[in-house]
């Protein structure tokens, strides 16, 4: 199953091969029953990294501002993942290890 996924993370674009000199151990979980999901342990990673914190709006306060207009957009958030491309300078930090090789994330 490991296999699958990240032949499906590479065909998305999601994450290419990586030889940095950065690894995390990645694994997977049970998800719900029959699905399992790829889990990467970025622990190390953290320690070592600056913490930045952005505040989130809250999406009521959006609500006053929308009254009186016409047009509206939907966004499905089923597959919100991977959409923001990632740095190429950050791209090696992210770097994970499976048993088949080294694959570094493009898109968060």
């Amino acid at each position: 199953r490991m296999k699958e996924i990240i032949g499906e993370l590479q065909e998305h674009d999601v994450i290419e091969p990586s030889l940095s000199e950065y690894s995390s151990p990645a694994f997977l979980v049970g998800k719900e029953p029959g699905k399992e999901r790829l889990v990467i342990n970025y622990k190390e990673l953290n320690n070592k990294i600056e913490a930045v914190n952005f505040p989130i709006g809250d999406l009521h306060s959006l609500y006053p501002h929308l009254s009186g207009h016409r047009y509206f957009s939907n966004i499905d958030l089923s597959k919100a993942y991977h959409q923001i491309r990632l740095a190429d300078e950050s791209q090696n930090l992210t770097t994970f290890s499976v048993p088949f090789g080294s694959y570094k994330f493009k898109r968060l």
